[in-house]
């Protein structure tokens, strides 16, 4: 369960041993620590970097010779962090962050812009995943200004059959699917409470929402399966691609810096007969066919705004397993932006030097995306 994804669960810092492992690879430009917080939890072991981490060459520098903070740096220099430090306020608690002092209910956590103890992320976003029991709107309303309270930046908001599609995807909308004004209302509480909006459409995989239906079956990569779509299917993709559009056009009038496609855990590639067929007629495997479709999708949704400047996200854990060359050579390194996530307990033990070298190597900035870990022998 990715509660949160790329979130502000509470009180955030950072994971010295991660950093330590950056500075390690030296050619890194930006990196991410997703270690949980579960301080929130009864459990003070770990600090999580949710959000957006720009590490400088420089920064490298200072973090390899053993000086990891900077102090007396100006403002100006928060968009491209540098881990840099300015005196602790009085009020501010141990994890960085000032609380409300009463005596009642803790209401609002203060974000400092620097601490000199730990990081601080200049983007914190919320991941609302509306599968499954999705809130009525009336409580998404008053959601938006907790998720501001708890020193969130910006809300990523994932529809999947909540959105109210129309035309050839008005049979996969839910019984209970908001209306577009209601989502309208949404997006402006979000805009007034100068958040982030940041939508998530899947685009390869998770697509069982379509792909449940016997009418969209056909376009499944594989029968028995409902979550792939046929890579090389022209209906297939058009499904996606209208998704996309009615997704896009209602978030047009709003104002948008990044847009997720997904694309995470693909686990059938080239099993359809068409994706069998293009393979052979080809000559390419199926990382070939798998970045190929991300990369015509990140395309698409950026075509679909030309005015605005849309930074496409994609989740990471399919692109670390191409090779580097192919990743390049599809032009991926310009088209989107990986944001990282494993739910694993010890991140120290996943997420080694030579990942981070991997991504430093074909992209020139990484998000982490924090998880709720719980466990559940304490249930």
């Amino acid at each position: 369960m990715r509660v949160g994804g790329i979130s502000l669960a509470g009180r955030v810092g950072y994971c010295s041993s991660a950093v330590e492992n950056v500075a390690e690879v030296g050619s890194a430009v930006c990196a991410v620590d997703i270690a949980v917080n579960g301080d929130l939890h009864s459990d003070s072991l770990h600090y999580g970097l949710p959000g957006k981490l720009f590490l400088s060459s420089n920064t490298l520098n200072y973090l390899a010779s053993g000086s990891r903070m900077q102090r007396n740096v100006s403002r100006k220099a928060q968009p491209r962090m540098k881990v840099n430090g300015v005196k602790r306020d009085s009020l501010e608690n141990s994890e960085g962050l000032v609380a409300d002092r009463d005596p009642g209910v803790q209401k609002v956590l203060h974000m400092p812009s620097f601490s000199q103890n730990y990081f601080i992320a200049p983007n914190r976003i919320f991941h609302l995943d509306l599968k499954g029991a999705a809130p009525k709107m009336d409580y998404l309303l008053k959601l938006v200004p907790f998720i501001k309270q708890i020193g969130a930046t910006g809300i990523m908001i994932e529809y999947e059959d909540m959105f109210p599609f129309t035309g050839k995807l008005s049979g996969v909308k839910a019984g209970n699917a908001y209306t577009l004004d209601e989502l309208r209302r949404f997006l402006h509480a979000i805009q007034t409470h100068n958040l982030d909006i940041i939508p998530l459409v899947q685009t390869v995989g998770h697509l069982e929402y379509i792909l449940k239906y016997p009418n969209f079956s056909k376009y499944r990569e594989e029968e028995r399966y409902p979550q792939v779509i046929c890579l090389t299917d022209e209906g297939a993709v058009d499904l996606v691609q209208e998704a996309l559009r009615q997704i896009l056009n209602l978030h047009k009038d709003f104002a948008m810096k990044y847009f997720h496609i997904g694309a995470d855990e693909v686990f059938q590639i080239g099993r359809c007969e068409k994706d069998r067929n293009y393979m052979i007629n080809n000559n390419v495997d199926t990382e070939f066919l798998l970045l190929k479709h991300i990369s015509r999708i990140a395309k698409f949704v950026k075509a679909q705004i030309p005015k605005k400047k849309l930074s496409v996200l994609i989740w990471h854990d399919m692109l670390i397993n191409s090779q580097t060359q192919s990743v390049l050579k599809h032009g991926l390194s310009k088209l989107v932006e990986p944001v990282v996530w494993n739910y694993m307990e010890n991140l120290d033990n996943q997420l080694l030097p030579d990942f981070w070298q991997r991504l430093s190597s074909m992209f020139s900035y990484v998000w982490g995306a924090s998880a709720y870990k719980v466990e559940f022998s304490k249930l």
